[in-house]
């Protein structure tokens, strides 16, 4: 027999496969610089971002720093794979002209690839709203990501079966009413009991997705407009790339930062 205690489990298994195993997926895109090379007054840069979703688009720009530390003002002529709208994926390429910028290199510089992701239009109200109607779409317009949508159609399904055994609950009820058997009245009765345990688990089934989805949304809605705020270089291991004058190529350290 179902009781209430199999009926909360059976409710937070489903939450689980449904909500918070795709959230628990996700992963944040990082930046690395792959190689650096000097040429006809140009830096050459390749770098790649990785454990990126395919619809994520980043803002990518450059920071060149001198040899004690301060940002070279004078580095602004920047071409390739730089600017809004730049997705994930390998071999990246950003070139410097040092000619254009009247920069000449007589010390170390530190160039290091900056990003961030790109300002979602979708606001947490907005998100919210969204997942009210729909489970799942909030975070669907957020990240573009179909597998949310399988959210809403759990939802959906749990809620509609939950109609169809109320719906027999109250057919089964009726007829356990007039029924003048004993016998009869006890199979029906036991019966109609079962289908309105039945319409209580797939009705809380839904509410409890439908609820835990909107609290999530929300959620993730607010943390993504900070994370998209944030650099995604800004970690306690750094590196960068060095180009030496005096070697004319680049050179690679690491730094520690807490």
């Amino acid at each position: 027999m179902i009781t209430l205690n199999k009926l909360k489990s059976f409710v937070i298994l489903l939450i689980g496969i449904f909500i918070i195993n795709p959230v628990l997926a996700q992963k944040k895109a990082e930046v690395k610089i792959t190689d650096l090379q000097y040429a006809g007054n140009k830096v050459i840069i390749s770098y790649d971002i990785v454990n990126y979703d395919k619809n994520d688009r980043f803002v990518i720009w450059v920071d060149v720093y001198l040899a004690n530390d301060s940002l070279c003002k004078d580095a602004q002529t920047f071409e390739g794979d730089i600017g809004t709208k730049i997705k994930g994926g390998k071999d990246n390429l950003i070139t410097w002209d040092l000619k254009s910028d009247n920069v000449f290199i007589d010390e170390k510089i530190n160039i290091e690839v900056m990003a961030k992701y790109m300002e979602s239009d979708i606001g947490v109200g907005t998100a919210v709203l969204y997942s009210v109607l729909y489970p799942g779409l909030g975070n669907y317009k957020l990240s573009r990501k179909k597998s949310y949508l399988a959210i809403g159609a759990a939802a959906y399904t749990f809620l509609g079966a939950s109609i169809i055994f109320n719906s027999k609950y109250r057919k089964t009820f009726d007829e356990y009413l007039a029924s003048t058997d004993i016998n009869e009245s006890d199979d029906l009765y036991r019966k109609a009991n079962n289908q309105k345990l039945a319409s209580r688990i797939f009705g809380f089934t839904a509410l409890g997705i439908w609820v835990t989805d909107v609290i999530i949304t929300a959620k993730q809605a607010k943390e993504k407009r900070a994370e998209r705020s944030v650099s995604l270089n800004q970690k306690k291991l750094n590196y960068f790339f060095t180009y030496d004058p005096l070697i004319k190529g680049p050179s690679v350290y690491f730094s520690l930062k807490f």
